[in-house]
């Protein structure tokens, strides 16, 4: 059954539905229901062509292990990820005749730094520099680590570099604190004392604009 529970999850994160993922497979939809439900198993060619469009392995989908990609693979694909990026970040540069030091005054680094980007460098940078990155060259952030072919493509909206409401990962993931595992009422607390000083955070910086314009 585990089977069908990780295609199901997997089918889910996709934001498909059943007969969205059945054409796109080119197989029947009734069929596919029932690898879901436990009730028929997929051959290998199957397994193979749903594990190829998840990005996951065969071993993964059976409940063999509970990594989705082997770690050889995933440091390949990592790898490849960082050497895409180098090329894009690269070629939009210079597509748009924006020069090096340009560039780097409006992301807010040095020009050395995004020198050593587009020179393939050992990661990514970091969210809010990849957001500057992408807002200086038009395109989405999705686009830069090449996860579309589309300049535009927002990408996943649970991908590691989109924005996250607090409030939602607190309502809805498993947080520990130094080992711990917080329970409801620590969450409420943390909800409590954070909207605190949120509007105080507010209040303070409508004060210093007041105070500005003054």
């Amino acid at each position: 059954m585990l089977f069908g529970q990780r295609l199901r999850a997997l089918r889910k994160s996709r934001n498909l539905t059943q007969q969205q993922l059945a054409n796109k497979l080119q197989i029947n939809r009734a069929t596919y229901a029932k690898y879901e439900t436990g009730s028929h198993q997929a051959d290998y060619a199957t397994l193979q062509k749903l594990a190829d469009f998840f990005d996951v392995s065969v071993d993964y989908l059976l409940g063999r292990t509970d990594e989705p990609r082997p770690l050889w693979r995933e440091r390949q694909r990592n790898a490849e990820k960082i050497a895409e990026f180098s090329k894009r970040l690269r070629h939009l540069r210079l597509q748009q005749n924006i020069a090096v030091e340009d560039l780097a005054r409006a992301v807010g680094v040095t020009p050395g730094y995004i020198e050593k980007l587009e020179q393939c460098p050992h990661g990514l940078p970091g969210v809010s520099t990849l957001r500057k990155i992408a807002a200086a060259l038009g395109v989405s952030v999705a686009y830069l680590v090449a996860d579309t072919s589309d300049p535009q493509d927002p990408g996943s909206s649970d991908a590691w570099y989109q924005p996250k409401e607090l409030k939602h990962i607190l309502e809805h993931s498993d947080i520990m604190f130094d080992g711990v595992p917080l329970t409801d009422e620590d969450k409420q607390r943390i909800r409590d004392v954070l909207t605190g000083l949120f509007w105080e955070a507010k209040k303070m910086n409508q004060q210093k604009s007041r105070r500005k314009k003054e």
